[in-house]
């Protein structure tokens, strides 16, 4: 039989612990009821899905711990390439691993501390989505609010205003006028 999927590993993973969690242990025939899966096929999808939670967790802790050191506190955000460059990953990846519940610097809003964003902060966002996104409707604001040092709300309400041109001054009143 062909192997499980990722996702398909995850949900086995998922369930396997939910279980794990009601029966003090596993109860691996009925995931193979479900699933249609051997018990050993299970079990080894269980392994990989686990070992691959145990890699990522790792991961977002060695992100986490670089985002410290590349943190400039007189702009109040962080420098995200070189995080990248550091743990040698994708940049995107670097945002999707990040764990702000784990990092000492909690993200701000540059709408209360800097008096609202400026046109430099708003080109910064601009050209993290142009590069990384092809439509607006792809954003991932989770990232996009990690990558500006931001809660993602704060960042979809005035990110949506710059994505739909370079900014000029119009545009940066139309921002503004939104806030």
């Amino acid at each position: 039989p062909a192997e499980p999927s990722s996702d398909l590993k995850k949900a086995i993973f998922d369930e396997a612990r939910l279980l794990q969690q009601q029966h003090k242990s596993i109860p691996w025939y009925l995931l193979a009821a479900k699933y249609h899966l051997s018990i050993d096929a299970l079990q080894n999808a269980f392994s990989q899905a686990e070992a691959d939670a145990q890699k990522r967790q790792q991961q977002s802790a060695l992100v986490t711990r670089a985002a410290e050191r590349h943190f400039d506190s007189a702009v109040g955000q962080y420098d995200w390439e070189a995080i990248a460059g550091e743990v040698d990953l994708p940049l995107i990846e670097c945002l999707d691993l990040f764990d702000v519940s784990n990092s000492t610097i909690k993200p701000c809003s540059l709408i209360e501390t800097n008096g609202g964003w400026s046109t430099k902060d708003m080109e910064k966002l601009q050209c993290f989505i142009a590069t990384n996104y092809s439509e607006s409707s792809a954003i991932d604001w989770k990232l996009a609010g990690a990558f500006m040092n931001v809660d993602s709300l704060e960042c979809q309400r005035l990110g949506l205003g710059t994505f739909i041109g370079p900014i000029n001054e119009v545009a940066y009143r139309r921002i503004n006028e939104f806030r």
